[in-house]
């Protein structure tokens, strides 16, 4: 039934046919002809062995080389006889033909239309592995590929965007989290500011938290905007050959008043001039989060940033002299929202890592973080 019904639906396989009946029409046209004339040959080759046969009794019999063969009985025999010959061999192997053909054609489309109903069922379902069509040199099997090919790359697609659905949805309830906690503490201190008959410096006691709970919730909106586009990697990186040491310096000079305000001493040690291709903006700003996470964290006197030249690498660390990280929060360091138990900073982002980390990522190089009770370092390699 689908084989009729894939006659009616395709016009190859109607051409296919149509073709075959024309073509065997003049077959049989060029059969009787071809008969017709082999008759004729065959006749005359008879009359010329009678007459050489009988000699002057020929004549007499009335056989003569320019009668008319067609006249006589045995031509339409003969011409039968060579038609239907010639119609076996020429009508033979043009349904022969044409039955290959059909079936080729008929196979072809089958192969299409079970790739038709495989995309169907990948439209429903991106898991679906679709089956290998057709010859292994045909078009049906390249075109079977291809959408295999399409089908790998839509599933790993589908399964990409997933993940970074379930992140973004984490990363707003954390940061939905986050802000609930500082607008519940500010809706607090307004109350008591209203309410409650405060002293002056009680007054500007809570003043100061609410004004500090306000930079911290614009400290982490912009951060988790900056994270977010990160994991999307929605960032052109503008990555040029540059001054890394000018970079590190940079890093280090913009929190020179917050370090000497939190009494650590920030020192930068390297070549004048080392140079890697790289994004100053994001890499200067990476950087920035990994001293500030040392001044903010580590309970440290000195952080220092040293810059090495190794034959295929350039060595970068971050090493301060505090108390070190303990054993067991270490796998947790890179991940967002994670604080220490012996934080000092109750207002700390919870991103600076994990946003230094990517960017580091995005410059072919991993930070690696070794830590014991003489400090921590966080050591990586940009290959050169």
């Amino acid at each position: 039934m689908r084989r009729f019904d894939r006659f009616l639906n395709n016009r190859a396989n109607r051409r296919i046919i149509c073709t075959g009946t024309v073509v065997l029409l003049l077959a049989a046209a060029g059969s009787y002809v071809l008969g017709g004339m082999m008759a004729r040959y065959g006749m005359q080759r008879e009359i010329a062995r009678l007459i050489q046969m009988l000699g002057d009794r020929a004549a007499s019999a009335g056989i003569r080389t320019d009668m008319n063969v067609r006249t006589l009985p045995e031509y339409a025999q003969m011409h039968r006889f060579y038609t239907l010959i010639c119609f076996a061999a020429s009508g033979g192997c043009t349904l022969l033909v044409t039955l290959v053909n059909y079936l080729h054609t008929d196979r072809i489309y089958r192969d299409l239309e079970l790739l038709a109903e495989d995309c169907r069922q990948l439209a429903g379902d991106l898991s679906h592995q679709p089956v290998m069509r057709g010859s292994p040199a045909g078009s049906v099997r390249r075109v079977s590929e291809g959408i295999a090919r399409v089908a790998q790359r839509t599933y790993h697609i589908a399964d990409a965007l997933q993940k970074q659905q379930h992140i973004h949805k984490n990363l707003l309830s954390d940061v939905s989290h986050q802000l609930k906690t500082s607008l519940a503490v500010i809706r607090l201190n307004r109350d008591m500011l209203q309410l409650l008959p405060l002293e002056s410096d009680d007054r500007q006691r809570l003043s100061d938290e609410i004004a500090l709970h306000l930079d911290g919730m614009e400290q982490l909106v912009l951060e988790a905007l900056k994270f977010a586009k990160i994991n999307a990697k929605a960032i052109q990186y503008e990555r040029s050959e540059q001054n890394l040491t000018a970079t590190c310096k940079l890093a280090a000079e913009r929190l020179a008043a917050y370090s000497q305000e939190r009494g650590t001493a920030v020192l930068v040690a390297a070549e004048a001039d080392i140079c890697f291709p790289h994004d100053r903006v994001w890499l200067c700003e990476a950087i920035e989060n990994l001293l500030k996470n040392a001044i903010d964290h580590a309970g440290c006197t000195a952080v220092t940033l040293s810059l090495t030249v190794m034959p295929s690498a350039v060595r970068f660390s971050v090493r301060d002299n505090g108390r070190g990280i303990p054993l067991e929060e270490l796998p947790y360091l890179f991940e967002r929202f994670r604080s220490g138990a012996a934080d000092a900073v109750p207002h700390s982002t919870g991103l600076g890592m994990p946003i230094a980390q990517q960017v580091f990522r995005a410059h072919g190089a991993e930070l690696t973080v070794y830590s014991d009770s003489s400090g921590t370092e966080m050591l990586s390699f940009f290959r050169a």
